[in-house]
């Protein structure tokens, strides 16, 4: 079913940014809550967020959200007035709420009706604050007499001698989109005002959609008739308005004419004041002025701008000075001021994924041509040194590819995001996930404004819910069983992000029981995975690796957190795609730790290129340790496989042309090329033919033709239009035999 939403098209993208805020504050909040029961700004927070979204669905006529919204904001006020405690159960119903709502949310962006039932939701919300009401109200008697006392003085204040209460019409206009929407507004407005005792259409018609062109009802309020009069203009597209009989302009102040001082023709109000500065826009302004309007605790404008985040406490701040200031100036001083304000504010814009996408291609082409540049002007150097005009040549090529750099790292800030924006699910996700787990779970969050790439930070979601699904369900005992243990009946799970080494590195760890290898060892086994006396000569750190082997689980029956465990293999998959690798360390007494590493962009690779018999060959510079020239004769053989002694520690030898089957040419000289490479904690070192250069190049993924082909992860063109094949170590490393 079709919904009919009252917002223009610039004004949903306000209002799904705004009801973004506000249901993040919640979803974040409530689960907060439950571990912080004493924080009274975190409550008020909860609070405002819960009345933001009923004054903003009020405003579109989304009358469901309105139920809810309401019920869930009169529960806050009870938790924040002490008298209701927010327990698992509540917090539960709250979020659950908050699910509710958000699909609301979702409604205004398809316009067609989902169909979820809140019944049941109002329905608690409205028997706790019952249940509250009752106990409330006693003595009986006493309550009665000041509620009786109260509605006479408040009639004999607003009726000006009628029995009813004020009346109040408005004619609503016939070019109104949804004139639902409009009468749903004004029921709110007066509802903020006193109490309702008659109203036609009732609130059951304009819930149910009845296109009503008028608007009556008898308010009783200690309000003045321009109290409510200036109420209710603020509600647009309202063709005429009464109030006690007595009709009154139905242009809002906010909105009429900007008005100016006898001396200097600035604008007197705070909206016209942040509109002509260039703070806000018409569409905030308008947005913003609606929800006021719909607020029974009126904020004031500038407050309400910054709660939708139209703006900044400190841009409000800075626009209010700049009026102050503006009244000392002259009418040229003024144009000037204005001028330059304009300018000044516009501090931010909003811009589609697909344009940085676009920018960031054309940088890396960028890029391409500036390698050429370079090996042109090293080829050029040599014979035209001299040459003053082509020393002049060079001195732009040197500043183009200064200028190409700072672009480059500009354009990959511009895409880098906090990994908050992954992170923030997770603490309610677990906390519901502990509950059907019957334990409890303190959960950690560390480094979540660590920044990465936009395409890193899109694979990060599906891997990162799995370990902490395993963690929850595998990792964290019972309680009975932690305290035999001598741990505490609570367990803990840590999730950190952080930069190390031109890497972002994400750690999930528990302080669980840690992975029996003795058991994944006899599953291998019973599997054909492995050979038996191949598990008894496994060392712990081999038997750990076992789990990312597909379709291996240490659970004998499915679990509702994370079914049988199967899917450590696809998790291993999904974080090599993106050029990164996981590793694992576990014990009884510690726990689990899991660690992710990923490079901070895709896009655009630092690489150090190497030369493979007549093939050049990039390797990804943040795997890359260090550049050796080995003596042949230092190289050792091991268990069949040639190892070197580097500074005490032994590092294991891939030679490159055997493993990717290249036509080995001999090697003339008495020493060999390596590059000592790490893959999260393996070590090992690569023999080349030869060293040549680091550069930055733009990566390109496989054709469909070379897709499938092992050992490499993507190609480039250099400088010079030679393609260079950019090497995957992980894929590499299994070629190997190296996992």
């Amino acid at each position: 079913m079709t919904l009919e939403i009252d917002l223009s098209e610039e004004e949903v993208s306000i209002y799904i940014a705004e009801s973004d805020e506000q249901l993040e504050t919640l979803a974040q909040g409530f689960v907060r809550l439950e571990q912080e029961q004493d924080n009274e700004d975190l409550v008020q927070s909860l609070f405002r967020a819960a009345h933001t979204l009923k004054g903003s669905a009020g405003m579109i006529g989304h009358t469901r959200m309105v139920d809810i919204t309401h019920t869930l904001e009169a529960a806050l006020d009870q938790v924040r007035k002490g008298k209701l405690i927010p327990n698992p159960e509540l917090i539960d119903m709250c979020l659950d709420a908050v699910d509710a709502i958000t699909i609301l949310r979702d409604e205004v962006i398809s316009q067609e009706e989902s169909g979820i039932e809140i019944g049941e939701l109002v329905s608690y919300f409205k028997g706790l604050i019952e249940d509250l009401t009752a106990s409330d109200a006693t003595p009986e008697t006493v309550s009665s007499s000041e509620n009786g006392t109260k509605k006479e003085e408040l009639a004999t204040a607003s009726t000006n001698g009628s029995s009813g209460g004020m009346p109040v019409f408005a004619r609503i206009s016939e070019k109104s989109v949804s004139p639902a929407a409009r009468a749903l507004q004004l029921y709110m407005a007066l509802a903020g005002l006193g109490e309702i005792t008659s109203m036609s259409p009732s609130k059951e018609d304009i819930e149910s959609g009845v296109k009503a062109y008028e608007f009556s009802a008898e308010l009783i309020t200690s309000a003045s008739n321009e109290e409510v009069g200036e109420t209710l203009k603020a509600i647009s597209e309202i063709d005429e308005l009464r109030i006690n009989q007595q009709a009154t302009s139905t242009l809002p102040d906010q909105i009429k004419p900007q008005t100016e001082t006898a001396n200097n023709n600035i604008p007197e109000r705070l909206g016209d004041v942040l509109v002509s500065g260039g703070f806000i826009t018409d569409a905030h302004l308008k947005y913003a002025l609606k929800t006021q309007s719909l607020q029974e605790e009126k904020q004031a404008l500038g407050q309400v701008l910054v709660d939708m985040q139209a703006l900044s406490q400190e841009e409000l701040d800075e626009a209010i000075q700049q009026h102050v200031q503006q009244q000392k100036l002259s009418l040229k001083e003024l144009k000037a001021k204005q001028k330059s304000n304009g300018k000044q504010a516009e501090k931010t814009i909003r811009t589609s994924v697909e344009r940085l996408d676009k920018l960031m291609t054309l940088v890396g082409e960028l890029i391409t041509d500036r390698n050429r540049l370079f090996q042109l002007r090293e080829e050029l150097e040599s014979s035209y040194y001299q040459n003053e005009e082509f020393v002049h040549l060079f001195e732009s090529i040197t500043h183009i590819g200064r200028v190409t750099s700072e672009l480059q790292t500009e354009v990959l800030n511009i895409r880098m995001l906090p990994v908050a924006n992954v992170f923030n699910k997770f603490p309610r996700m677990v906390r519901d996930m502990a509950r059907k787990a019957n334990k409890e779970i303190n959960f950690v969050v560390k480094g979540e404004h660590t920044e990465v790439d936009r395409s890193i930070l899109d694979e990060l979601n599906d891997p990162l819910i799995h370990l902490l699904r395993n963690s929850v369900d595998h990792g964290i005992e019972a309680a009975e069983k932690r305290e035999a243990a001598g741990k505490p009946a609570k367990g803990e799970i840590v999730l950190e992000a952080q930069h190390l080494h031109g890497q972002i590195v994400i750690t999930v760890i528990d302080d669980g029981g840690g992975i029996d290898t003795e058991r994944v060892k006899a599953k291998a086994v019973s599997r054909g995975m492995i050979t038996a006396s191949e598990a008894e000569t496994m060392s712990h750190q081999e038997a750990l690796l076992l789990i990312f082997h597909s379709g291996l689980s240490t659970k004998d029956k499915a679990s509702a957190i994370s079914g049988r465990g199967v899917g450590m293999d696809i998790v291993r998959q999904n974080i090599e795609a993106i050029n990164g690798s996981i590793g694992i360390e576990s014990s009884p007494e510690s726990g689990t730790r899991f660690e992710i590493t990923l490079p901070l962009t895709l896009a655009i690779m630092p690489t150090l290129l190497v030369k493979l018999c007549d093939s050049t060959l990039g390797l990804p510079l943040a795997n890359v340790n260090e550049t050796l020239r080995i003596e042949k004769a230092e190289i050792r053989s091991v268990r069949g496989r040639e190892v070197v002694q580097i500074r005490e520690q032994i590092l294991p030898l891939i030679r490159l042309g055997q493993v990717l089957n290249y036509q080995e040419q001999s090697n003339k000289f008495d020493y060999e090329s390596v590059v000592a490479v790490h893959f999260g904690k393996l070590r090992v070192g690569i023999v080349i033919d030869a060293f040549m250069r680091e550069e930055d190049l733009m990566v390109n993924p496989l054709g469909a033709l070379a897709k499938n082909t092992q050992g490499f992860s993507g190609t480039s063109i250099l400088g010079n239009g030679e393609v260079a094949m950019i090497l995957d170590l992980s894929s590499l490393l299994k070629l190997a035999n190296l996992n």
